[in-house]
């Protein structure tokens, strides 16, 4: 286990309590098993790029700031916008396509 490794594991530990999210929860948002996240806390393993970039997102995190890379955190969101992450994750690709077409077609008409 290298010092990067080491160091992934606490920073993710550290949101994914931050967040009041226990290891199970955090898996099954991101679309990986428990065991997995204990290794990745304990530094034994690391994530693939892919399941890397999905905790960040579960967690509102930048991928820097889960590296160590910088001190901060970048994507804050809030719980009513990470629970509809969740909700979008969830869908269907075609579903997904369609949210999208309809996110762009509403915000090129905003509200005066």
């Amino acid at each position: 286990m290298d010092a990067g490794t080491k160091f992934l594991g606490i920073r993710l530990r550290e949101v994914r309590e931050k967040r009041g999210l226990n290891q199970r929860e955090l898996a099954e948002l991101a679309g990986s098993y428990v065991s997995n996240m204990s290794y990745y806390e304990s530094g034994k393993r690391i994530p693939s790029l892919e399941l890397f970039v999905k905790i960040a997102g579960v967690l509102g995190v930048s991928t820097d700031y889960l590296l160590g890379n910088t001190d901060d955190e970048g994507i804050l969101l809030d719980e009513e916008v990470r629970s509809m992450v969740r909700d979008y994750q969830a869908l269907t690709p075609r579903d997904r396509e369609t949210v999208y077409g309809l996110i762009k077609m509403l915000s090129r008409y905003p509200e005066s």
